[in-house]
């Protein structure tokens, strides 16, 4: 979304153009960050000219962006899959994969496990 000038838009968002008029912005770009799987936030940019921004810089915005959600996506992948990784560390030894009781279909080991971990309670 681009808006060329901020004070136009004073009754469409009531509460963000005064304060965005105090601190003199005239005009600003903002773009959601999402991948297919999920939304990641917004990028926006301001700037205290009017027409500030053009649709080169707009094209220029989106390409940003993209790029900006695939990197947070990875990165958050990479974080859950450190902290599951350090979960099965932890439970290591314990009976994982295992039933707890021989002979019976009772909760396997890792399902326990990660329980009292996510609970931050000790194995």
């Amino acid at each position: 979304m681009r808006i060329p000038d901020l004070t136009l838009e004073s009754s469409r968002w009531l509460r963000f153009v005064p304060p965005a008029q105090e601190l003199r912005i005239g005009s600003m770009m903002g773009f959601l960050l999402f991948t297919e799987d999920e939304g990641l936030g917004a990028f926006n940019f301001y700037s205290r000219s009017l027409g500030a921004f053009t649709h080169g810089s707009e094209a220029a915005g989106v390409l940003l962006a993209s790029h900006a959600a695939v990197a947070l996506s990875s990165a958050r992948t990479h974080a859950q899959m450190e902290q599951a990784f350090a979960t099965r560390h932890r439970c290591a030894g314990r009976g994982w994969g295992r039933p707890r009781r021989p002979g019976r279909r009772a909760s396997w080991g890792p399902v326990g496990c990660s329980r009292r971990h996510a609970r931050g309670q000790p194995g």
